[in-house]
This record gives structure tokens, C-alpha cells and sequence, in this order.
């Protein structure tokens, strides 16, 4: 017969926490050595706060892409910033990046980036979303996307998208 030795009304994860805590002091290891999300001393308020000003960060930069102010959208990149359209190559650097949104809103009289769903959590922001263009030679496009933001003191460092390009061309008529 199986029998519990924790006291009543003791939680289970704080005795494993300590547990293992225990354990790791036997061992001699350092809680430094101990990832940050294992650590009991985390604040989870602080870390949900943090990913929600992520989210909101990555929804205002979509909001920048709808009004099509350049400037507005360049500011949310670090120097060295990576974006990659994951279908074609990356472009790397803050120029490469201007050079490419350019031609983005050239190419689209509207743009309208409707989020699906979005979750954030430590630097990293997952998108859902239909990006909604009407292109210049008088096409629209809804493209389904899936984009993940890589966040680091508030600016994108890398930035992921994943569509199929054969959508995005027959809907086009324009070829990345």
C-alpha cells in the first residue's frame, strides 16, 4: 500500500521544487547553474506582464504595416535585425530590411494584417494572421502567415514568416 509523506495540505509542486533543490545542493551544484525557469524565485506576474508589452509591441508594428509609414515601421528593428520570408532568402541588417519593406509598399496600394491569434513569451512572439494586400496591378491577396518575432529590449531581431509562396504568387501575379 502506497502511502503519502507529505503532510496534509502540502503542495506538491513546491515539495518537489524543494526536492530538487535539495538534491542539487547535495550534488554541489549552484543555483546559478539552474535555468532561470526552474528557478523558485521567479515572478510570474513580471514574466506575463512582460510578454503581454511583447504582444502589444508586435500588434502596433503590425499597425505600422496598415498606415504604411516606413519610418513608423523601420523603428520597431534592431540595426542587425534578420527578417526572413521563410519561402525566399533572409535579409539581414537594417538597410537590406528598408530596401525590401520599400518595395513591399510600393507594390501594395493596401495592406490590412489581420491577427488570429497571438502568444508571447520570453522575447518570443507567435503570430497567427491573413495578410490583406491589394496590390498595384489591381489584385488582392489574403495570405494565410505564420510569424514568429524575436524580440530584445523592446525592437525585433529576428522576425520569421511562414507562407506558401505559390498562394502569395497566383493571388499576385507578382513573384518574390
Amino acid at each position: 500500500m502506497a502511502t503519502n509523506n507529505r503532510p496534509p495540505g502540502k503542495d506538491k509542486s513546491v515539495s518537489t521544487r524543494r526536492g530538487f533543490l535539495r538534491g542539487a545542493a547535495i550534488a554541489g551544484i549552484s543555483m546559478s547553474a539552474i535555468p532561470a525557469f526552474a528557478r523558485a524565485d521567479d515572478d510570474p506576474a513580471q514574466t506575463a506582464s512582460q510578454d503581454r508589452i511583447d504582444e502589444l509591441t508586435v500588434l502596433d508594428f503590425w499597425d505600422a504595416w496598415n498606415t504604411k509609414c516606413e519610418d513608423k515601421i523601420m523603428s520597431f528593428f534592431t540595426r542587425e535585425a534578420e527578417y526572413h520570408n521563410v519561402p525566399v532568402d533572409p535579409v539581414i541588417g537594417i538597410e537590406a530590411i528598408r530596401s525590401l519593406v520599400d518595395g513591399f509598399l510600393s507594390a501594395f496600394n493596401v495592406i490590412n494584417i489581420v491577427t488570429l491569434s497571438i502568444a508571447a513569451h520570453n522575447g518570443v512572439v507567435h503570430t497567427e494572421r491573413t495578410d490583406n494586400f491589394r496590390v498595384v496591378n489591381g489584385k488582392v491577396v489574403a495570405l494565410p502567415v505564420a510569424g514568429t518575432l524575436y524580440l530584445t529590449k523592446g525592437k525585433i531581431r529576428l522576425w520569421r514568416d511562414y507562407f506558401d509562396l505559390a498562394t502569395f504568387t497566383a493571388q499576385s501575379g507578382l513573384n518574390l
